[in-house]
């Protein structure tokens, strides 16, 4: 199973931009990438920032 870490972002206009930030082994991988994520994006509060999300997923391995 591995973890992803998706940037969501959403303009004024309506329009959505949604990418992969990070891969991870783990749920507690992916939170902790998603603090250091908001950190760099300028959070102060822990909170994403105005019309942004960051949202850990999980997806099955072909093999599990």
């Amino acid at each position: 199973m591995k973890w992803f870490l998706i940037y969501v972002g959403l303009s004024l206009n309506g329009d959505v931009e949604s990418f992969i930030l990070n891969e991870s082994q783990s749920m507690n991988d992916c939170f902790a990438q998603r603090e250091l994520a908001l950190v760099n994006m300028g959070s102060e509060d822990g909170y994403p920032l105005e019309g942004t999300q960051l949202v850990c997923l999980y997806a099955k391995d072909k093999n599990d």
